[in-house]
């Protein structure tokens, strides 16, 4: 059990790191517009990036925090 959970973490961190690669790849294609875009659609995927990573709903309940509450329909 141990060794298959070590492998599922390990699984995981390479899949994250991929998606990471990808989504910065769609940042560099900024490069062939212009060097200024290439920077800000590079902060711009950071920005999202750093987002999810640190301040979603799932990093939440992985660290066992209740996730803040959602307004309902017609509420602000």
């Amino acid at each position: 059990v141990w060794r298959a959970a070590r492998m599922n973490m390990l699984a995981g961190k390479h899949f994250n790191s991929g998606l990471r690669g990808v989504f910065f790849s769609i940042g560099y294609l900024g490069w062939f517009v212009d060097p200024k875009v290439f920077v800000l659609s590079t902060l711009l995927l950071l920005a999202v990036l750093v987002r999810r990573q640190f301040f979603s709903a799932a990093r939440q309940a992985v660290i066992g925090q209740p996730p803040e509450p959602t307004p309902g329909p017609g509420k602000s």
